[in-house]
């Protein structure tokens, strides 16, 4: 069985989540490290790093599912055509992991329009990297607003464009750029964040729709979360 691990405490009560921690270089025994998660065959032949971590990602689907829909704990996880998580019906979900963590969350579509949940581990990011994420100086107008390191404001941006991303894949149906956001806020004391779209993505999500979510820093990682409400 993997170690489980905390949860980053970064949703609302009704999201169920599922973190553990695992060797990504272990991929000896599968089906007994993370019992019940049958390994596509498209992965058969993948590195033992990208094995583990599909492994572990489904395990914490798995169980946060059999917290929020109980019903729904033995039904596979399945894989969309750009890698993204098929969750059952009545499900909204999200999977994150990087060295040596993997967590889930899913909530029920009463409860939520559409979640993101990710984790990046804090480290310094090159030239070529921030200038793929960000637009020129939103990493240090939001470090000097929130007295927070650059290196750390750069992680959460990642971390927080990525959260955004997963939320609106489902409705976009397509990948959008980095740039196509905007990090307007980082509150360094409440771990809260406002993310703006720069462009129409869909007739809904036009430009200037705002978003709010929550991070926090911990180990060595920072982890980002975001839970958008049911339509009205």
């Amino acid at each position: 069985m993997p170690r489980l691990a905390p949860n980053p405490a970064l949703f609302p009560a009704f999201v169920a989540q599922c973190s553990v921690s695992f060797d990504p270089n272990d991929d000896s025994e599968l089906a007994t490290q993370f019992p019940g998660v049958v390994l596509p065959a498209s992965l058969s032949r993948a590195v033992a790093k990208r094995r583990v971590e599909y492994c572990a990602g489904r395990f914490c689907a798995r169980e946060a599912l059999r917290v929020c829909s109980a019903q729904d704990a033995d039904t596979p996880v399945g894989s969309g055509p750009h890698g993204e998580p098929l969750w059952p019906s009545g499900v909204v979900g999200t999977i994150t992991h990087t060295h040596e963590f993997a967590s889930a969350a899913v909530a029920l579509t009463r409860d939520a329009r559409a979640i993101g949940l990710d984790a990046e581990r804090l480290t310094e990011l090159s030239a070529d990297v921030l200038d793929y994420i960000a637009l020129p100086a939103e990493i240090e107008t939001l470090a000097l607003a929130s007295r927070m390191s650059v290196e750390s404001v750069a992680s959460v941006v990642f971390s927080a464009k990525e959260t955004l991303f997963k939320c609106l894949y489902a409705e976009v149906g397509r990948y959008f750029d980095f740039r196509d956001a905007l990090v307007d806020s980082l509150d360094a004391a409440n771990g809260r964040f406002e993310v703006r779209l720069l462009v129409e993505l869909t007739p809904r999500l036009g430009e200037g729709a705002s978003f709010a979510g929550r991070f926090g820093l911990e180990e060595g990682r920072v982890h980002t979360a975001m839970v958008i409400e049911p339509s009205g």
